[in-house]
């Protein structure tokens, strides 16, 4: 009988906003995350294996890391990789977890530079292990004799041909663990991250936690505005002298307000 082959799973999401990346932070650290398909007696054997400790610190390092560098509007802020293997290999490759951590971390600082690696961590609390990257797609380009950083995805991934080179590389990394890469031009759909999912619910959810984590995002950044424009406003008025103008005509308004609501009665 013919032993079936073991493959390597690779994929890679763009992520262009602050809130997905949240959500998937929480996601790979368990933060405040119920997953139906998470055995939580096995929990223990998750592996932190890069990057801060917590969603705060790593939301934190990202945003010291783009500090210095220029952002294109609606732009990729990180691709979120997640690198996997065959259900079957699953025993195979759990007594030797270490090893196969420390192949993945080794191929990703090759492939992409450690300094770039926002998080590097392996779930093995699900059916099947699997180890998610956060990297930040920073290059060096030429701009105006300058050498400046920039963030740009399609240079770091490149077209289907340099996409094809990645997973094959990946899948030589791999092959220490009896896993092979699989056929190019297959139609053979590739495992995503919400697939990793047991039903179509977990998927929503975990749609439903990014669009929230944006939201949130975007809510904090407009009370931050109008505290700006609060303190600015309360610096006019102690220049001027006009807190006492003001304070009276509130106590007016306040009265012409009683006013039409005793009228009303």
């Amino acid at each position: 009988m013919t032993k079936s082959k073991c493959y390597v799973v690779s994929d890679v999401k763009k992520l262009k906003s602050n809130g997905e990346i949240l959500s998937l932070i929480k996601h790979v650290l368990r933060e405040d995350v119920e997953l139906k398909n998470v055995d939580k007696e096995k929990k223990y054997l998750n592996h932190h294996i890069k990057g801060k400790g917590t969603s705060a610190e790593i939301m934190a390092d990202l945003k010291e890391k783009l500090k210095t560098v220029k952002k294109r509007k609606n732009g990729v802020l990180c691709l979120a990789f997640l690198l996997s293997h065959s259900h079957e290999q699953e025993d195979k490759i759990r007594s030797r977890r270490k090893e196969w951590n420390t192949a993945n971390l080794d191929w990703l600082k090759k492939t992409y530079g450690e300094e770039n690696l926002l998080l590097v961590a392996s779930n093995n609390d699900e059916k099947t292990g699997h180890i998610h990257a956060l990297v930040i797609p920073k290059v060096k380009k030429m701009v105006k004799g300058k050498e400046l950083d920039r963030l740009d995805a399609f240079t770091v991934l490149g077209d289907r041909t340099k996409m094809r080179q990645m997973h094959t590389s990946y899948a030589e990394a791999m092959k220490p663990f009896g896993l092979v890469r699989g056929e190019e031009g297959s139609m053979a759909r590739k495992l995503s991250l919400p697939e990793m999912y047991t039903n179509k619910k977990e998927e929503r959810d975990y749609q439903e936690r990014v669009q929230l984590h944006t939201r949130v995002r975007l809510l904090e950044k407009e009370v931050h505005a109008y505290k700006r424009k609060l303190k600015v406003a309360a610096e006019v008025i102690k220049e001027h002298g006009l807190q006492e103008e003001i304070n009276s005509l509130i106590k007016k308004q306040i009265e012409e307000e009683k006013g039409i609501e005793v009228a009303n009665s």
